[in-house]
Formats: structure tokens, sequence, C-alpha cells
């Protein structure tokens, strides 16, 4: 009888250890809802890196593209649109920014002397004067083409002041583009390029081998994100 009941607490002992065991192995066990969630942050991660990547590679753009059209317009002595960029304050940066308020001082008295050769002239006078009338039209803005047309063949003085005036206003907004291009830069954000940009000024980056390398690595890793998308969006929601 004795033997019988020390077998029999061996055994519900032995029973106790191999249940505790296997509950011990069940816990350590992952859990198919921390694994899933382990990988949609994985997939988070990933996702988050790659977005990182694209906005380094956009910045990269930004400042390529810029950087080409300061070289074409200090080449070409050419006026960059610089003021179409709708969040510009203009007023704030002559006062601001000592060179660029030099540099629109002498813009100014550039146009200024190159306005008193044009008032001299009757036909641009009396285009100014019905302009004041009728405002703004194609006739006006005619006459106005026809009158620089004229002058600059017949007035060398005009010639000159308007070289001079136009060479004032390529040498600001060069400045301004290239200060505001650093000050975008360094606050890692890109510049707007609405109204600045031309296509002719894109068209001639297509033919640098850094910007091709650039758009190819950003259509790799925009690829890349889309995968990453799909895969968590599968995983999360079971949407393809």
């Amino acid at each position: 009888m004795k033997t019988t009941m020390k077998f029999a607490v061996v055994v519900l002992v032995a029973l106790n250890v191999t249940i505790y065991s296997q509950a011990a192995k069940r816990s350590k066990m992952p859990d198919k809802q921390d694994n899933t969630e382990n990988r949609l942050a994985l997939l988070k991660k990933y996702t988050d890196e790659v977005e990182n990547e694209l906005y380094n590679i956009e910045l990269k753009i930004n400042k390529l593209v810029y950087e080409n059209l300061l070289d074409q317009a200090s080449s070409g002595n050419m006026s960059i649109p610089i003021f179409a960029l709708p969040t510009i304050n203009a007023y704030k940066l002559y006062a601001t920014v000592p060179k660029i308020g030099e540099l629109h001082k002498a813009f100014i008295e550039a146009n200024d002397k190159l306005g008193v050769i044009l008032k001299r002239d009757p036909e641009y006078a009396a285009a100014r004067e019905q302009e004041k009338q009728t405002g703004r039209s194609d006739a006006t803005k005619g006459q106005l083409r026809s009158v620089y047309t004229r002058l600059h063949v017949d007035s060398p003085d005009y010639v000159v002041a308007r070289t001079e005036r136009d060479g004032a206003l390529a040498r600001q907004n060069i400045y301004i583009t290239s200060y505001l291009l650093r000050y975008y830069q360094d606050r890692k954000m890109p510049m707007p390029t609405e109204g600045v940009i031309r296509s002719d000024a894109r068209s001639s980056c297509r033919l640098m081998p850094e910007y091709s390398d650039l758009v190819n690595s950003r259509a790799v890793l925009e690829f890349k994100r889309l995968q990453l998308r799909k895969e968590y969006f599968y995983i999360k929601y079971g949407i393809e």
C-alpha cells in the first residue's frame, strides 16, 4: 500500500513538473499578436528611414537646380525673377541685410538715370500718359516696345543707361536668390521654385550627371517606399 502511494506521489509530481514545463515553454513562445506588432513597427521604421532619405534627396535637387540657375544668371547677366516668390518680403530684406540694401540702392540709382533719359523722349511720355488714362493695355505695351526698340538703335545714352540698370537689377536679384537659398538650406527646407525656376532651367539640369543620379535615386526610393507601405497595409488591414 505504501509502495503504491509513493508511486502515485512520484507520478503526480512528475506530471506536475511536465505540465509546468510545458506551460513555461508556452509562455516563452512569441504571441502571434506581438509578432505582428513587431513586424508593423519594423516596417514603419524602414518607411521613415526611406522618407528621410527622400527628403534629403529633394533638398539636394532643390539646391542643384538653384545653383544651376545662379550660374546661368551670373554668366549671362540675367535677372532672376526672385520676387515671384509669394513669401518674399522685399522691404524687410532691403532694411535688414546690408549687402542687399546696398545693391537695391544701386539699382534705384541706375533706374532713375534711365528714367531721366526716357522722360525726355516725347513718344515715351505720350505712351505713359495714355497708360495713366486708360490703364495698361496691349496698345500701350506695343507703343512702349516700339519706343524701346527705336531708342536702342538711335540713343547711345539709352543703351548705356539700360545696360547699367539691367546689370544692377541682375546683381541684386542674384544675391537675394543666393541669400535665400542659404537660408532655406541651413534650415533643411527646400526653397520654393514656383514662378522662379522655369522649364528651360530645369531642362538644362537634366544634362547634369549629378542631377540624373539624384533623380534615379529618388525613383528607386519611391518604389521602395511603395513596397513597404503595401506590405504594412496588407499585414495591418489585409489590403493589397
